[in-house]
């Protein structure tokens, strides 16, 4: 996976702007964790930065410039100066990012419409919360993608079985996101297509 797929994956900034509204900026979930992952991966090709930089750093035969800060704390920052990626300058890691609600409501509003016409599943949440949200810890993951069902359980929307699409016999959301919960620990991996529940608004 090169630079470009880490973020912008699908086309699109990873992760959502910072709250100073520059959107070149981007906040994700995870906290160091994560911060050391994406580094890892954005470093990649790069040679050690042996000049005056507080962290860790790569620089590349481009010019470009990937560098770590504070990757002991629960909030590292990733400066990046990739000459072929200039809608990503500097990645925020923060632990329980919250939704950006204006994401949120957009990625609701197309859920919703889906579910009136078709069905969503699980696998549709999961790749919202990786690659909108930006999350890499699978219990950050998870987190986000259940928060999402709650959205949607509160929005009229009903869990179904992906196999014969009867619902759920109790349709309360503290039982359907437990019952999402131990089901996706006993999976063992991430959800696909037919796996778990799907949602659909009559």
């Amino acid at each position: 996976m090169n630079a470009e797929d880490v973020l912008l994956p699908g086309g699109e900034p990873i992760g959502t702007p910072s709250q100073g509204g520059d959107e070149r900026i981007r906040d994700l979930p995870g906290g160091a964790a994560a911060a050391a992952d994406m580094f890892d991966q954005l470093a990649r090709g790069g040679a050690p930065y042996s000049g005056d930089y507080p962290g860790t750093a790569v620089e590349f035969p481009n010019g470009g410039f990937v560098g770590i800060r504070n990757a002991d704390t629960d909030h590292p920052t990733i400066d990046v100066n990739i000459p072929e990626i200039r809608r990503v300058s500097k990645l925020h890691f923060r632990i329980g990012v919250p939704l950006a609600q204006d994401l949120l409501e957009k990625r609701l509003k197309g859920w919703l419409y889906e579910a009136a016409h078709d069905v969503i599943g699980l696998w549709n949440l999961y790749g919202a919360a990786r690659y909108d949200w930006g999350a890499n810890r699978p219990e950050e993951v998870k987190a986000l993608v259940l928060g999402f069902v709650r959205e949607l359980l509160a929005n009229g929307v009903q869990a179904i079985n992906p196999g014969d699409l009867r619902p759920w016999p109790d349709q309360q959301p503290d039982s359907v996101i437990g019952r999402i919960s131990r089901e996706w620990d006993e999976l063992g991996r991430e959800p696909n297509v037919p796996d778990i529940v799907w949602f659909k608004k009559n």
